[in-house]
């Protein structure tokens, strides 16, 4: 989303004119170009979903005929961000037929149904108040023991997994120097007894539980967060 407004920035001049046509399209060109390029990451639904709705309040905002200052654009721009992001709270997002990022008319991308909670002041940016949503979500969904036990589940099998359980001993004899800690982790018979040993232990209910509450508590700190987004190219 700050990514969104940064770019849109760099679209106007403060002090220079635009007509209601030409605003409207460099922002929808903007908009959809800046949020392809930056991928999908656990924010993208829910700033697409405030998105959607910004923009086709903002094309009302114009009068064909008359003439915009970059600073107006601007501050519209940003308010309706802000307001549309509050008005979610107030019901959730009805289904509807997908958009077109081509349809001149329509909404820039499709909207599943989704409820956010409001924004509050307190927030520097919209960034932030879709940073700390995704985060309680990740934590709520943590410590549910069907999720628990699901994720268990896949570990258990990619544990289980010959090409699984090489990668992993490889990956840590690579980062030891002790000639002995290289010979054992790059045992085949090492590797399937540690495996194995993951495999059983990821079935284990307190196991999940203790695991679901490590990546709850991860969730809900902001640099943890970032982190994660940095090594998935945010």
């Amino acid at each position: 989303m700050n990514n969104v407004y940064k770019v849109l920035r760099g679209c106007f001049e403060v002090n220079t004119q635009y007509g209601a046509k030409e605003i409207v399209s460099n922002v929808k060109e903007t908009i959809v170009k800046t949020t392809n390029e930056c991928g999908e990451t656990p924010h993208t639904p829910t700033v697409k979903s405030i998105l959607n709705r910004v923009y086709k309040k903002f094309r009302g905002e114009f009068e064909s005929g008359r003439k915009y200052y970059g600073k107006q654009i601007l501050q519209i721009m940003k308010k309706l961000i802000v307001d549309t992001t509050n008005e979610l709270v107030e019901q959730s997002q009805p289904s509807s037929s997908n958009g077109s990022q081509t349809d001149s008319y329509g909404q820039l991308f499709p909207s599943p149904p989704t409820a956010t909670p409001a924004m509050s002041s307190s927030y520097a940016s919209v960034g932030d108040y879709v940073d700390e949503q995704v985060g309680r979500g990740i934590a709520s969904a943590a410590q549910n023991k069907q999720v628990q036990a699901q994720v268990g589940s896949w570990l258990s099998q990619a544990a289980s997994n010959p090409e699984n359980q090489k990668a992993f001993g490889n990956l840590l004899a690579g980062q030891s120097d002790n000639s002995y800690m290289k010979y054992m982790a790059q045992n085949p018979h090492v590797q399937n007894a540690v495996g194995s040993s993951v495999a059983a232990a990821a079935k284990n209910p307190e196991v999940q539980r203790q695991i679901g509450v490590s990546v709850a508590n991860a969730a809900q700190d902001k640099n943890t967060r970032q982190n994660i987004y940095s090594a998935f190219g945010k």
